[in-house]
């Protein structure tokens, strides 16, 4: 009796697999009704596998998050703040996927802000994460002016991909993030706005 073997050669690792998977299912459906064996089903691995990998739905969740925010890559190389207005605005500002496969960190945010254990991991990932190197770049006495200028980012987010209100609908992605960069030129290069 012979067995079949799948080719897992081509196959990305198991830990690979999962995360997408997560990412997937915590962009596509509320925190609350994804199952980490919905996720290891559509990973094709044992669910206890996902366990081990990463312990709760919780840290799943927030690995899943620093897997489509990239804030490493954001950071990564000095810069001016000029510089980082403009990967402000690539970083936030992304395209429509034409099929709906491709997950955004926006859709994953909007999918989870309304659970508490899932927006206390998306409140912790901007003040850990954003703020602080935010206030490197353009300083502490700004750090109102980065939270608006977040805000804005995450506003025009939603407007435009969630709920396509015109005319943002209709912008191209250049133009958004143009008009975005000029805004937060705006906000930031001013004086600080009084708490």
């Amino acid at each position: 009796m012979t067995q079949q073997h799948r080719d897992t050669s081509s196959r990305p690792p198991g830990r690979d697999r999962v995360l997408t998977a997560a990412i997937t299912c915590f962009s596509r459906a509320l925190y609350a009704e994804v199952s980490l064996r919905e996720v290891a089903t559509l990973a094709d691995v044992d669910v206890a596998y996902v366990h081990r990998s990463f312990g709760s739905k919780a840290e799943l969740f927030r690995a899943a998050l620093d897997e489509l925010l990239r804030i490493e890559a954001l950071f990564a190389l000095p810069c001016t703040p000029g510089e980082m207005i403009e990967r402000m605005s690539v970083s936030m500002i992304s395209d429509r996927s034409d099929d709906g496969s491709q997950a955004r960190a926006l859709d994953l945010i909007l999918q989870s802000c309304t659970s508490a254990e899932p927006r206390d991991i998306l409140r912790e990932a901007v003040e850990q994460h954003f703020l602080p190197p935010l206030a490197a770049v353009f300083g502490a006495e700004k750090k109102v002016a980065v939270s608006f200028g977040m805000s804005l980012l995450l506003g025009v987010s939603i407007l435009r991909e969630a709920m396509q209100i015109e005319p943002i609908a209709s912008l191209s992605q250049d133009e958004v993030r143009q008009i975005s960069a000029g805004i937060l030129r705006t906000i930031l290069d001013g004086d600080p706005p009084a708490p």
